[in-house]
């Protein structure tokens, strides 16, 4: 407590800038609400956090040599608790984005999975990827009785349809499911839903600032983009019943 009481009445400076930093993470949440663009959102997320972690570094920026922590297992010195505090910070966004990056597309094609063999639906997925402006995204099949699709786009990107849902659904209700997916690529909908939740964990913000991640909206425009290509909203929304009747029936 004396030591905030030191940085109050000593860095009048250092103090104005960690308010500051603090009112851009809170004008960086509200746009994120109010942006419709899904990079632009992932930027404004990883750019709050980064404010939030900036009024730390500033406070331990201007401890004295007498602090003591944990009983000397960490170092008096203020440089050594700068030190740690900016390694935990850096680390924190780095391990976030190594995370949404690389790891959580392994965690995706962890399944049991063989390459598509279907040559027509490899050659829909280019042909549309190509006219969304896209790099086509890898094919794979999962070894899954239960009708399952999603996909993932970070450096690479993946659509991975589990068997049951290759035996369930026709041919023009497949090519809903992989429009619908190609839009979550574009829209890197899967980088953006994992990092709404390092933003849950990392900022106390959200809990004050009504937030929400749209992911209903998000699903609402996939299947719209599905319609529009297709020019009919019979096969996506054929595709959806019967999976639920498929779940509902396990």
């Amino acid at each position: 407590m004396i030591e905030i009481i030191d940085y109050i009445k000593h860095s009048p400076f250092k103090l104005y800038i960690s308010i500051f930093a603090i009112l851009l993470a809170i004008i960086t949440l509200i746009l994120l609400r109010k942006t419709q663009k899904t990079k632009l959102r992932i930027l404004l997320i990883y750019l709050h956090i980064s404010l939030l972690i900036l009024p730390i570094f500033m406070f331990a920026f201007s401890l004295g040599c007498d602090m003591s922590l944990l009983d000397g297992l960490i170092s008096n010195c203020a440089a050594k608790v700068t030190e740690t505090a900016i390694y935990i910070g850096i680390g924190i966004i780095i391990l976030t984005l190594i995370t949404g990056y690389f790891l959580m597309p392994k965690l995706f094609g962890a399944r049991k999975k063989i390459k598509f063999e279907d040559k027509n639906l490899i050659k829909f997925v280019e042909e549309n990827s190509r006219n969304i402006g896209i790099k086509a995204p890898k094919l794979y099949l999962i070894d899954d009785a239960k009708p399952d699709a999603f996909s993932y786009s970070t450096l690479g990107s993946s659509i991975f349809i589990s068997v049951g849902m290759i035996e369930l659904l026709n041919r023009k209700e497949l090519e809903a499911v992989l429009l619908h997916e190609l839009y979550h690529i574009k829209n890197r909908s899967s980088l953006y839903k994992f990092s709404n939740l390092a933003l849950k964990i990392l900022s106390p913000l959200p809990r004050f600032i009504r937030h929400n991640m749209d992911l209903d909206k998000e699903e609402l425009e996939a299947d719209n983009f599905a319609i529009n290509e297709q020019g009919t909203s019979r096969n996506i929304i054929n595709a959806k019943k019967k999976m639920g009747l498929f779940l509902d029936m396990v």
